[in-house]
C-alpha cells in the first residue's frame, strides 16, 4: 500500500486504587559551619537523617553559591544552590563540591567535603543501607525480600500525591519507618540553561563513587516504592548525605557490646571478663579496621570497572545488577511493566500489578501493559479483528478499495501477514457503516480506550520529566529512543512504547 495513511493502535487504560517529620535520632554531629546534624545507627552504619547544609570544605575554604542556572551549566568546580535559589528549600550540591574538586589544577589537592569523622557515602554503601533495611523488614509491605524500601526511608510530608499502593506519595503518614527522613527537594537538571525540576516529586543524593567517568545517585520518587539507583552528570544539583567513617562506627559498635578501660586502653566483653581473649589493645582494633577499610576500598575500584562488561551496552552489567545483559530493555533502571518478565531486575516479576488484569480483547488477545504516573498504556500494538460487540473489522488486502473506505478496516503492512496489523482511522471511531444516525462500535477492550491527544501529551510530559530525552535531559521533546523497540521489527513482533 503506497500513499497512505495507516496507523497501529496502541490502548490506554486509567485507573486509582481504593495505602510531619518523623526522626529518630541515635545522636547528634557537627559540621564544619557549625550546623547540628541528627544520626541513626544501621547496624554497621551510622547515617546523618538531614541533608547536608555546609557551605564550606573541612578546612574552612568557602564553596561559592552560584544562582545564575547559565554560569552553573558550566562549571568544572565546587558549587551549591537552594532550589530555585529559595533560601527556604535545601541546599542542593554539584558533584564537583562531593568530590572536593576546588580548582581545575591537576597538583591542587581535593578538599573534604563532609566533616570530620564523616564522608560522602559511596554506592557500596547506599547498597549496604538498602540492604540492611530490606533484611529487617523495612519494605512497604513488611517483607524481607524484594526492594521496596522508599517509602520508610521518605518524609511524612513534603511530597506529591500518588495513588500506587506502596509508593511514597501514597498515605505519607506511614512513611519514615527507618528514620532516614528524605524529604523532596527536587534537582538541578543540566541540559540547555539548566533548570529547577521536581520539588514534592523527587529526593536526589549523590553518592561518591563514579561509573567510569559519571557518578552514581540515588534517588525516591513519589510514584514508586523502591530507591533508585542511577548515574548523573556531574554538573546536576543533589542533596547530599553524610555517614561516619568506618573506624568511628567501628568503636561505637564495641562500645554497644564492651566497655573500655581508660586505664589500660583496652576493651573487655562484658559477658565474659574472665576470658583472657575478650581483651584486646584498641590498636589491634584499629588495625582491624584498616584493613577493612583496604577491602572497601578495593571492592569499590571493582564496582568502577564491573561495567566494562555491560554486553547489552544499557549501563549496567550482570555484576552491577543487570539480570539480563543481552536485552537492552532490562536492567535496574527500567520501568517494570506487566508482562511476566522482571523487568527492573529486582527479584519479582510485575510488582505493582499483581492486583490488575492483562487487558483481554474481544478476540482473546491479551496485551502487557506500563504505568506511567496516572496512566496505563499497552506496550503492545492492537491485534483486534472485531469490535467490542462482536462485530467484525473487515481486512482489506486491495490499496484502491482502501482509499476509497469510510467505514472500518485493517489490513497487514504489505498484505505480510508476519507484520503487525495496521487500522485506518474510522476503525479506531467505530465507524462500522456509513448511514448517519448508526452509532458507532467500541474499538478497544472494555476498560480501555484509545489515547486522546491529551494523554498522548501527558505520556510525553511524564517521560520529559522523568529525564527520557536521548541526552537525559528533562527538557526539550528528544522521546523517540527511549520510546522505540530495541530491534527492527520481525516476525510476529509489534512496536512497544
Amino acid at each position: 500500500m503506497k500513499n497512505l495513511l495507516l496507523l497501529s493502535a496502541l490502548l490506554i487504560f486509567a485507573c486509582s486504587y481504593a495505602q510531619g517529620e518523623q526522626l529518630y535520632a541515635d545522636g547528634t554531629a557537627t559540621d564544619q559551619d557549625g550546623n547540628t546534624f541528627e544520626w541513626i545507627n544501621y547496624s554497621t552504619q551510622d547515617w546523618a537523617i538531614e541533608n547536608a547544609e555546609v557551605v564550606t570544605y573541612r578546612d574552612g575554604t568557602p564553596i561559592p553559591q552560584v544562582t545564575n542556572p547559565a554560569e552553573w551549566q558550566n562549571l568544572t568546580t565546587g558549587a551549591w544552590c537552594y532550589y530555585n535559589n529559595d533560601p527556604s528549600k535545601g541546599k542542593l550540591y554539584n558533584w564537583y563540591a562531593v568530590a572536593g574538586i576546588h580548582d581545575n589544577e591537576d597538583t591542587t589537592p581535593n578538599k573534604e567535603f563532609a566533616p570530620q569523622g564523616w564522608h560522602v557515602p559511596s554506592d557500596a554503601e547506599w547498597t549496604t543501607l538498602e540492604e540492611h533495611l530490606v533484611a529487617n523488614s523495612y519494605n512497604y509491605d513488611g517483607s524481607s525480600t524484594g526492594y521496596k524500601t522508599a517509602k520508610s526511608m521518605a518524609s511524612t510530608t513534603g511530597w506529591n500525591s500518588s495513588t500506587f499502593l506502596g509508593a511514597v506519595g501514597n498515605e505519607q503518614s506511614l512513611n519514615n519507618s527507618s528514620g532516614f527522613n528524605a524529604f523532596p527537594d527536587g534537582y538541578f537538571g543540566h541540559g540547555d540553561d539548566g533548570s529547577f525540576n521536581n520539588d514534592g516529586y523527587v529526593a536526589i543524593f549523590w553518592s561518591s563513587t563514579e561509573n567510569l567517568t559519571t557518578p552514581y545517585a540515588r534517588y525516591l520518587d513519589r510514584n514508586n516504592n523502591y530507591l533508585y539507583r542511577n548515574y548523573s552528570t556531574k554538573v546536576d544539583g543533589f542533596s547530599v548525605r553524610f555517614v561516619r567513617d568506618a573506624s568511628s562506627v567501628g568503636a561505637a559498635g564495641i562500645l554497644l557490646n564492651g566497655t573500655i578501660s581508660a586505664e589500660n586502653n583496652q576493651i573487655k566483653n562484658v559477658a565474659d571478663p574472665t576470658d583472657a581473649q575478650d581483651a584486646v589493645t584498641l590498636a589491634y582494633i584499629n588495625q582491624l579496621e584498616s584493613s577493612i577499610d583496604n577491602l572497601q576500598d578495593q571492592i569499590d575500584e571493582l564496582r568502577n570497572l564491573q561495567n566494562w562488561e555491560d554486553n547489552d551496552q544499557d549501563g549496567f552489567s550482570a555484576l552491577s545488577g543487570d539480570c539480563d545483559d543481552t536485552n537492552a530493555s532490562i536492567n535496574p533502571n527500567i520501568y517494570e511493566v506487566a508482562d511476566g518478565i522482571d523487568n527492573n531486575c529486582d527479584g519479582f516479576v510485575d510488582e505493582g500489578y499483581e492486583a490488575l488484569d492483562y487487558p483481554e480483547d474481544i478476540d482473546g488477545n491479551t496485551y502487557d501493559f506500563a504505568i506511567y504516573g496516572g496512566q496505563h498504556w499497552t506496550v503492545e500494538n492492537a491485534e483486534m479483528v472485531t469490535y467490542r460487540d462482536g462485530t467484525p473489522i473487515p481486512q482489506i488486502t486491495d490499496d484502491t478499495e482502501w482509499a476509497d473506505l469510510t467505514t472500518g478496516a485493517w489490513c497487514y503492512y504489505e498484505n505480510d501477514e508476519t507484520k503487525g496489523k495496521l487500522y485506518n482511522w474510522y476503525a479506531v471511531m467505530g465507524i462500522h457503516d456509513a448511514i448517519e444516525n448508526t452509532p458507532n462500535k467500541e474499538f478497544a477492550p472494555e476498560g480501555w480506550h484509545v489515547p486522546s491527544d491529551a494523554e498522548w501529551t501527558t505520556l510525553e510530559n511524564y517521560f520529559i520529566i522523568n529525564n527520557h530525552n536521548h541526552d537525559d535531559s528533562n527538557t526539550g521533546n528528544k522521546l523517540a529512543k527511549a520510546m522505540s523497540f530495541t530491534t527492527e521489527l520481525d516476525t510476529n513482533s509489534t512496536s512497544e512504547t
